[in-house]
């Protein structure tokens, strides 16, 4: 989240040059670097394209590979909630074969919220997601 506001004015200064410019960032789907605390300025340019002026080198934050292991754990989570009976139901149809369940309810390809991240789901892998 970025704030920008007049620091001069907000202290009744009515002719302060004085703005403030506050970058508040979370590790919520993302790691956050050590290295924001010593080189705060490179990140604030490189979070937002029209504070680049403020540092020649601009550090950006990189969130694709916890989004990934977020995504699949949401996943999971969502694929337990909506068909955990029916495959606990599926594999006592089975004696308790797996493997014949998982053919039953295999589909290709992946689903749309993990389209994103295909690229670091097949280093996640190590092949690939078949289509």
């Amino acid at each position: 989240m970025l704030r920008c506001y007049e620091k001069g004015k907000q202290l009744d200064d009515s002719e302060s040059p004085w703005c403030r410019v506050e970058l508040e960032l979370r590790n919520k789907n993302r790691l956050l670097p050590w290295d924001m605390l010593t080189r705060p300025g490179q990140y604030l340019a490189g979070s937002y394209p029209c504070l680049a002026f403020l540092s020649l080198e601009q550090n950006k934050l990189r969130t694709t590979q916890k989004a990934t292991s977020i995504s699949l754990h949401c996943m999971t989570n969502n694929a337990a909630r909506l068909s955990g009976k029916a495959i606990n139901v599926l594999m006592q149809l089975h004696q308790e074969d797996a493997s014949a369940v998982v053919d039953l309810l295999r589909r290709g390809g992946i689903p749309k919220r993990l389209e994103a991240y295909e690229d670091n789901l097949r280093s996640m892998t190590g092949n690939g997601i078949d289509p």
